[in-house]
């Protein structure tokens, strides 16, 4: 189960890999459940899938507390990334469970889910003011503690509220300091076009093949974008706190963070963080040939593509961000009609 590599014939690939890692039980587990309401599945199907479901969780629950190798397959130990996909299947887990008659089972996912969440609080450093992308590193080198897996991390969990959410003012806090670390890091973000955001990586002194950027990094900031963008047009609400502070302003909303009600800015809110997707979106833009082939980095120095071609993940991350944006940009719309209703009653 924490084999990251197959060969065709399901046998194990037993050349030199980073073993075990344990975030593909998570990553399935999460997937086929929200699958599971699909019309189109027969009986036949959900039986394999819930075979697959209850195997997966179970492996968690056994093993969520052991070191695993981390998303980029190079430092064993506690890796937010993966504990937080371990939290999110649990928590998704618990629910499922009672909706496939297994409440047996639905207990023991939520109790296991609960020991996961204050471990997952102990990745916050009050002194950087982010999250710390691992913990207990045997292996480790320097320079990774702020790391973009974090915020994949939240994107691919998807809470809808509270802690490890986009609206969790900690993620805004490791966002902003990403932000800030790879405009200064990469020189195709310095005197770059006014539209464009930055272009984002991994980790700082990340040295594999150019070192970054990422299509995917910088497409996930889109989606985080893009989604906080729909949640605060469907109601959500913006906490400002001390560890946000810079985020928002950044955004423009630092009245907001000064004292004004969040439901006083509300229409103003929505705006700047679309904008802010948009520019990341146009980022890609600029680094993506004509041809739409998206690889996996392109150049930190002159944005040429580089690493793998053609890569899967840079795609997903392309129509993930852009379905976001679309669910968003329909939020934004019936926010609105809804205010100048309300203000036209009101008048």
């Amino acid at each position: 189960m924490g084999e990251p590599r197959f060969n065709p014939d399901a046998t194990l690939d037993i050349s030199k890999w980073s073993r075990p890692q344990h975030d593909g039980p998570a990553f399935r587990a999460l997937a086929l459940m929200r699958l599971w309401a699909v019309d189109a599945l027969g009986d036949a199907a959900r039986a394999d899938m819930r075979t697959l479901i209850l195997a997966d969780l179970d492996f968690i629950c056994r093993h969520w507390r052991e070191p695993s190798f981390d998303i980029w397959e190079e430092e064993k130990g506690q890796h937010y990334y993966s504990m937080l996909l371990h939290y999110a299947a649990l928590e998704d887990g618990a629910n499922w469970a009672g909706q496939a008659s297994v409440p047996e089972s639905s207990h023991r996912f939520r109790i296991a889910a609960a020991a996961i969440a204050p471990v997952l609080d102990e990745f916050w450093s009050p002194k950087m003011n982010h999250y710390l992308s691992r913990r207990n590193v045997t292996n480790g080198a320097g320079g990774k503690e702020l790391d973009f897996a974090v915020i994949l991390a939240v994107i691919h969990a998807a809470r809808h509220a509270g802690k490890h959410s986009v609206l969790d003012p900690r993620i805004m806090a490791t966002l902003a300091a990403l932000e800030g670390l790879f405009e200064e890091l990469y020189p195709i973000n310095r005197g770059r076009p006014c539209h464009l955001g930055p272009a984002m990586g991994r980790y700082a002194q990340d040295s594999y093949f150019s070192g970054g950027a990422y299509y995917f990094s910088t497409l996930g900031a889109a989606e985080f974008y893009y989604r906080l963008a729909g949640m605060v047009a469907r109601g959500a609400e913006l906490a400002a706190t001390a560890e946000n502070k810079q985020f928002l302003s950044a955004l423009g909303l630092a009245r907001y963070a000064g004292g004004q009600s969040f439901e006083e800015l509300r229409p103003l809110a929505f705006e700047p963080l679309f904008e802010r997707g948009d520019r990341f979106m146009a980022a890609v833009a600029a680094y993506t040939p004509a041809s739409g082939e998206l690889s996996e980095q392109f150049d930190q120095k002159t944005g040429a593509q580089t690493s793998a071609k053609t890569l899967t993940w840079s795609h997903a991350a392309f129509i993930s961000a852009a379905a976001n944006r679309k669910s968003a940009q329909e939020a934004g719309r019936l926010s609105c009609a809804q205010t100048a209703a309300r203000r036209d009653r009101q008048a």
